[in-house]
């Protein structure tokens, strides 16, 4: 009998050990909007989303506001081998980079585009090809 506690014990505390914690955020801890539309996750584990009208940036600790052009919202992400991250938004398209001081700015690619392609809708998917 004691024998058989002492493993119910343990096989308790193994199982406990590996439950992920989830912690839920509300929009008065990201201060952002509650619509989200897409997340990715960078190769140092920095968490983005795409909230109405910026992207989010969370390290684990900090959440940190990126605006996009016009105040507009991001809507997806696609990450390249290389591990760059681009989203689309309503009405342009671009790449997510770090600036000198390590702070992550929206990088717009609608400069790129030929003049009679210029007007962009909603990008609902970006992809590699």
């Amino acid at each position: 009998m004691k024998k058989l506690l002492v493993v119910l014990l343990f096989t308790s505390f193994a199982l406990k050990a590996t439950q992920p914690e989830i912690f839920n955020y509300t929009t008065d801890d990201y201060v952002g909007h509650s619509i989200n539309y897409s997340v990715t996750e960078d190769s140092t584990g920095i968490m983005y989303i795409a909230n109405a009208y910026s992207v989010l940036e969370f390290d684990g600790i900090n959440w940190r506001r990126i605006p996009v052009s016009n105040g507009q919202s991001p809507s997806c992400f696609a990450k390249n081998k290389e591990g760059k991250i681009f989203l689309g938004s309503f009405g342009d398209i671009g790449y997510l980079e770090k600036d000198a001081l390590g702070v992550t700015k929206f990088i717009s690619l609608k400069s790129k585009i030929t003049e009679s392609n210029k007007k962009i809708g909603v990008v609902y998917q970006v992809a590699f090809y």
